[in-house]
This record gives structure tokens, sequence and C-alpha cells, in this order.
């Protein structure tokens, strides 16, 4: 059973108007979603799912720097929020910021870790025999 569908918004249908020039990788998902969602231009109503909008503003997104139009900017902004489901917006922001805490303590033990290697050069023997020689 398809997904339910309801027509599409003027914002939407020139979403679509705005990724026909776009050349998607060939054989790829984006051009098989991307064609299917560009063929229905041509119906005078054409319908849409859910699923199908956050592709629709993912491929946007995706290939936003081939668009030219003069409200790009708040398209751009709008196809940020919707490209992916809420939940997994969260996710992602949520996983970034475990990547960022863990990048930082990363440095941070490489830093601490820095004081214990040898002089280039040295072998952790000759520091240590040498560091034994001080009073």
């Amino acid at each position: 059973m398809s997904a339910p569908k309801r027509p599409m918004t003027e914002e939407e249908l020139l979403v679509l108007s705005l990724l026909v020039p776009v050349t998607f990788p060939w054989e790829s998902q984006d051009n098989r979603v991307g064609k299917n969602l560009i063929s229905r231009l041509k119906d005078p109503q054409p319908m849409i799912s859910k699923r199908e909008v956050s592709a629709l503003w993912r491929l946007l997104w995706r290939y936003r720097r081939h668009v030219i139009h003069p409200r790009r900017a708040q398209l751009f902004r709008k196809a940020e929020k919707l490209r992916v489901p809420p939940s997994k917006n969260y996710l992602h922001i949520r996983i970034l910021n475990l990547e960022f805490k863990l990048k930082k303590a990363r440095a941070q033990l490489a830093a601490e870790d820095a004081q214990w290697l040898p002089p280039v050069g040295k072998t952790l023997c000759e520091v240590f025999a040498e560091e034994e020689k001080k009073p």
C-alpha cells in the first residue's frame, strides 16, 4: 500500500521547477527520485507524499549550488530544516555534538601525552637513563 498523497503546494512546485536543470549523478538514488518527482510537473494536479516532501527538500539542499533564484536563501533555510524528519535531525545534531566532545577530549589527551613523548631522535630508554643520572 502506498503512502497517502496530498496536492503539492506552490512552494514545492517552485522547488521542483528549480531542480529541473540540475544534472544528477548517473544511476544514483538522487537521479531516480529527482526524475520521478520532476515527471510529476506534467500532471494537472501533482500529488506528493510526506516521504517525497522530505526527499524533495533534501535534493534542493544537496544541489543548492545549481539553483539560481531570487528567493533561494529563504528556500535553503527551509530546506535545511525539512530535508530530514525532525527526529533524525535531532539525532544528527546530537551526534555532531558528541563527535565534537570526542575530538576535544582526544586533543586534550594528545596534549597530555606530548609531555611524555621523548624528544625527536631519542628513545624512551635514553630519556629515562638521563633522568636517573640527574641528582
